[in-house]
C-alpha cells in the first residue's frame, strides 16, 4: 500500500510539474474594440500591434489578429517584454 500511495503521488507531481512556465521576457497584450456609435462589442475587427525598433533595440514584433464574438482580442509576443530600455509598442485598428 505505501509503494502505491508513493506512485500515485509521483504521478500527481509529474503531472502538476509539466505545464509549461511562462517566460518572464513573453508579453501579452489584450483588450476589447467597442464601437464609438452604439458601445456594442464588434467582432471579426483587425487590430495589428507592432514593436518599433527605431530607439536602438534589436527587437522588432509586427502582427495582426481579428476581434472574437465579445471584441477581444490578444497578442502573446515571445521575448517582448525587455530588462532594458522600452521598447515602444502600437496597436491600432
Amino acid at each position: 500500500m505505501k509503494q502505491f500511495l508513493t506512485t500515485i503521488a509521483l504521478v500527481f507531481a509529474a503531472y502538476c510539474c509539466s505545464f509549461a512556465q511562462p517566460n518572464p521576457n513573453d508579453m501579452f497584450i489584450e483588450g476589447y474594440v467597442y464601437s464609438n456609435n452604439t458601445g456594442q462589442a464588434v467582432s471579426g475587427w483587425t487590430v495589428c500591434a507592432y514593436a518599433d525598433s527605431s530607439n536602438g533595440q534589436s527587437f522588432s514584433y509586427s502582427d495582426c489578429v481579428t476581434t472574437d464574438s465579445t471584441g477581444y482580442y490578444s497578442f502573446y509576443i515571445q521575448g517582448g517584454s525587455q530588462n532594458a530600455q522600452n521598447v515602444p509598442y502600437h496597436v491600432y485598428t
